[in-house]
């Protein structure tokens, strides 16, 4: 059911504060998905289950996030794939479906990038 929490929140974008009780306490649900974000388990499950797919047909999109003002600027280990536009801060979505709609493949890159690079 933490699992499960988990992709509850991400489906729904609701705070983790505000995840139904049936998932278990909202601070042990995210605990864990941090948890199991920082060790690779996450990245794991993905790859595994887009193993899966039914690959007769594929569907690419690209979606912009914005980013906060204050996140970037801090120095860090990774790239965090936050460009700079007219528009301001933002990081863009590419992501690659099966047949189904299931993800097979994401990447992230700058929000200014254009998808055919």
């Amino acid at each position: 059911m933490t699992f499960e929490g988990s992709l509850f929140r991400m489906r729904t974008g609701i705070p983790w504060r505000d995840l139904p009780k049936e998932f278990g306490e909202w601070s042990t649900v995210y605990r864990r998905f941090n948890l199991w974000s920082k060790k690779g388990i996450l990245v794991d499950i993905f790859k595994h289950l887009s193993q899966l797919a039914d690959f007769e047909w594929g569907f690419l999109d690209g979606s912009i996030i914005r980013a906060h003002q204050h996140s970037t600027g801090a120095a860090t280990e990774h790239c965090e794939q936050i460009g700079h536009s007219c528009g301001g801060n933002s990081t863009k979505i590419h992501l690659a479906v099966d047949s189904g709609g299931l993800p097979i493949c994401f990447e992230l890159s700058e929000g200014q990038r254009h998808e055919i690079t």
